[in-house]
């Protein structure tokens, strides 16, 4: 919400226009896909049965997956290629400084690796409770626009150097060993290198 007392900023994505409707993984979704920048907005209401699959429209292995689900306050739940070399069962949250939750198992986001056309999700509530409606983002790494990834941290006033292939205007970074805050650093208001 607004107040006159802060000052705000947001990052916005644009997907493919209207959403229409995807029936060919076995939870129907409404859909809309941007192919150039390989990302997507679905809605979809769960079934809550393990390995039930939704289509996310990209076309390649996805990056990065946000999901929500929409008549609770559960968490945002993020799945994310770069930790752990892609577990498939394991997270983060967004509105948590949590370390990432690894290795869960059924209490994971989903039970087989994102492949190229389909995620695979559990039963688990934050992804697929049965008859709960949902709201995903689907990322994938795009050559020269995106890049998903993880680095190391070597405790040295310089930091590692992790090779993007362009300049970000936005960096989003989150530690998933220790209880860390989720920190975004970005172009428009960070306009030096900190």
């Amino acid at each position: 919400t607004q107040n006159g007392s802060y000052n705000y900023v947001a990052w916005c994505w644009r997907a493919g226009g209207s959403a229409s409707s995807d029936s060919s993984g076995d939870i129907t979704v409404s859909r809309s896909t941007n192919n150039a920048a390989k990302f997507s907005i679905l809605t979809y209401t769960g079934n809550g049965s393990s390995g039930s699959t939704i289509a996310h429209g990209l076309g390649v292995k996805p990056a990065m997956t946000i999901i929500k689900q929409r008549n609770s306050s559960n968490g945002w739940n993020v799945w994310h290629q770069g930790n752990n070399n892609g577990d498939y069962d394991s997270f983060g949250e967004l509105n948590s400084n949590s370390a990432w939750y690894q290795n869960q198992g059924s209490n994971g986001p989903f039970s087989a690796a994102p492949g190229t056309d389909y995620l695979t999700l559990t039963a688990y509530g934050q992804v697929n409770g049965s008859g709960n409606t949902y709201v995903a983002y689907v990322w994938a790494d795009v050559e020269g626009m995106q890049k998903f990834g993880s680095y190391e941290g070597n405790d040295n006033t310089d930091g590692p150097f992790v090779y993007t292939g362009f300049r970000p205007r936005m960096l989003c970074i989150k530690g998933v060993d220790e209880a860390y805050s989720w920190f975004v650093f970005d172009s428009a208001r960070n306009t030096f290198n900190l």
